[in-house]
């Protein structure tokens, strides 16, 4: 049976491919020349003008015949049959490819498969990067626009095209959600992609279905952003909905991806290991400037909380520091250790890159973040030849320099290897990495955020590595712990710091060589190296932190409990690592609307903990400390199951 399925497929796209790519622009051209060539000649022949002749042959495709007795001859019956020839072809054609293109896509839609709705510059992106083979999942691609040029290309990828209004019922109704696994929503329009993914929402709770599915939703607007996750989680939605909601934009992505590669306190640790204030110099006047400030004040907190001053420069700088707090909700008292300066200077001016912020010796990262991308590549050039070009390190102690370059991805290789004189300059934000199938739909990141949420609230076991996906899924989809969901997805992006303020790393290696068991093994090994001083110093060991977890338990049913351990003070690197921890999570809170009260409500977004650990002076605040240490005390077991390898760090420092 499945070979005679296969056979009949395979004749079915040979027959696709012959009449739609390779002879048919031949036939085509033949029948119609020869209508045109019997007609004008039988119609010159009863008398007719050539040029009239010429028309009343082209006139017959649109079925405008001469009467067949009284004003016709061979040559002109000739060519009506040539004329119905080719309509008829071009109708044949048509209903084979129309035929073609629906066996396509359900044949996918039988099967694992992702569907992507509209064809803009977001999900080319994702598409181009996007591979079927090795057992990938097929693709859909619902596009409106019957005469989009990149249809026919993903047609000969073997992709499943559907032309239709994704936001028509009829359309969606054609949808098979018990085998799709993630739809990308690009449809080129906020509003319109928020209420599509409303609408696939809808339906997915009113066909009940019971797998999971994965929306992946383009919103550039943040404050719509916001508002989409709010009406997500209203209170009266089914609590076993089990969809994942990733919102993005590109200029979010590109922020994401330059602190996953840059570290956003530099290269060095010679911040990590003091209190030294550090600076960062960020140029730019667009959405790719709030985006990074949004996601360098949701990472920028280290173990001795050094004040990170970021340098807006631009020409009208403080009108832009205006627009940014109000944006990103910013208020200076919530973000003790991050703070915002304008620096008003011209960079089409000299005394631009003349100014003596370039020779500041605690810049962390110059950071060039316009939107237009030659803007950058001009600007670093310049920056480059006109202020540390030819200076010795005495002289100015360079920086790295960052730069967004978005399509032209061979030069931004070529900065990104270069080892002589660009050696301080990387390029980084290229569409095609940051709008990539693996990093829109990539489950690496997902991962971690899960089993990070499903920690909180359970007693601490440092030996469970195994990844229960039922049991995982089970916590993570309860719609009343959507926060908290967020919360852990933001949390996963600060595992690099973490990790780097322990003075550790972590190494991606592959599931061959290496069994989770004995990664979680070697990963807990040398974390407990790191930290096993100071936890004997605090009494804070394996077996004191399982008793003081079983106070959680008590405390969330409401029954008496112990608070077994708090920092009172802040001089061990895991007492640092704590606070640091808890920094993270209030800036993370407060960048997305929070606000401190007395009594939590996460339908208002009010929570009692958004106060600094040193006011936590009441039991049920100081038992939460458990979870800031789970953060972590844990990530050998996140990693590990996520195939990384926990790793010394070489520390480097400027001398």
């Amino acid at each position: 049976m499945t070979i005679e399925t296969n056979k009949q497929k395979n004749t079915h796209e040979i027959i696709y491919a012959i009449l739609k790519l390779r002879y048919k622009p031949y036939i085509l051209g033949g029948l119609a020349f020869l209508t045109i060539l019997f007609g004008t000649y039988g119609f010159i022949e009863k008398g007719g003008h050539p040029i009239s002749s010429i028309l009343n042959s082209i006139k017959m495709f649109g079925l405008d015949y001469p009467s067949l007795w009284s004003e016709t001859n061979w040559q002109i019956i000739l060519a009506v049959f040539f004329a119905i020839s080719t309509i008829s072809f071009v109708a044949i054609v048509l209903l084979i490819k129309n035929s073609y293109d629906k066996y396509k896509v359900y044949n996918i839609f039988d099967k694992n498969h992702n569907v992507v709705f509209g064809l803009g510059e977001v999900s080319l992106s994702f598409l181009n990067s996007y591979s079927q083979k090795n057992g990938q999942p097929g693709v859909v691609i619902i596009e409106s626009d019957l005469n989009n040029l990149n249809l026919e290309e993903f047609r000969k990828k073997g992709m499943g095209v559907f032309v239709g209004d994704a936001l028509k019922d009829r359309t969606l109704e054609k949808l098979n959600f018990k085998t799709m696994q993630n739809a990308v929503i690009a449809l080129g329009n906020d509003r319109i992609n928020i209420e599509l993914a409303k609408k696939l929402i809808d339906l997915y709770e009113e066909r009940k279905i019971e797998n999971t599915i994965k929306l992946i939703v383009h919103i550039q607007n943040r404050d719509l952003d916001i508002l989409f996750h709010q009406q997500f989680i209203l209170p009266d939605k089914d609590k076993k909905l089990k969809i994942d909601i990733k919102t993005f934009s590109f200029f979010q992505e590109v922020a994401y991806d330059l602190f996953e590669n840059h570290s956003v306190d530099g290269d060095t640790n010679k911040f990590i290991e003091t209190s030294e204030d550090l600076c960062s110099v960020l140029i730019g006047d667009g959405e790719l400037v709030y985006n990074i400030i949004y996601q360098m004040a949701q990472i920028s907190h280290l173990p001795n909380e050094n004040v990170h001053t970021v340098f807006i420069v631009d020409k009208d700088a403080e009108n832009l520091i205006i627009k940014i707090k109000k944006h990103l909700y910013y208020i200076e008292d919530n973000f003790p250790t991050f703070k915002l300066k304008a620096k008003k200077i011209d960079s089409d001016n000299l005394e631009f890159f003349n100014d003596k912020i370039w020779e500041k010796k605690n810049i962390a990262n110059i950071i060039i973040a316009y939107d237009n991308e030659a803007t950058n590549l001009d600007l670093a050039v310049e920056l480059f030849n006109r202020t540390y070009l030819g200076k010795s390190v005495d002289d100015i102690e360079m920086p790295k320099i960052l730069f967004a370059i978005y399509d032209q991805q061979l030069l931004a290789k070529i900065v990104n290897k270069e080892t002589g004189t660009f050696k301080n300059f990387y390029a980084f934000g290229n569409s095609d990495n940051v709008l990539s199938s693996n990093n829109l739909i990539g489950e690496e990141k997902y991962l971690l955020a899960k089993l990070i949420h499903f920690g909180y609230g359970d007693m601490y076991n440092p030996d469970v590595f195994a990844y229960d996906e039922k049991e995982t899924n089970k916590k993570w989809f309860l719609v009343e712990k959507y926060s908290d969901k967020l919360s852990s997805i933001a949390q996963a992006y600060h595992i690099n710091l973490k990790l780097k303020s322990m003075g550790l790393k972590m190494e991606k290696v592959s599931h061959v060589s290496i069994s989770k068991k004995e990664l979680l093994i070697a990963n807990r090994d040398i974390l407990l190296e790191v930290l096993e001083a100071d936890r004997k110093r605090l009494g804070i060991g394996e077996e004191a932190l399982k008793e003081y977890s079983k106070e959680l338990g008590k405390f969330w049913a409401g029954n008496s409990y112990e608070v077994k351990y708090f920092p009172k003070a802040f001089n061990t690197l895991f007492e640092k690592m704590i606070r640091m921890e808890h920094n993270r999570w209030n800036a993370y809170h407060y960048l997305n609307g929070w606000k401190y009260s007395k009594i939590k409500n996460k339908n208002k977004k009010e929570h009692d903990c958004l106060l600094p650990l040193k006011d936590f002076n009441k039991a049920n605040l100081q038992i939460t400390v458990i979870y800031d240490i789970y953060s972590f005390i844990y990530l050998p077991n996140y990693l590990a199951e996520a195939c990384y390898k926990i790793v010394s760090f070489k520390k480097i420092h400027n001398s």
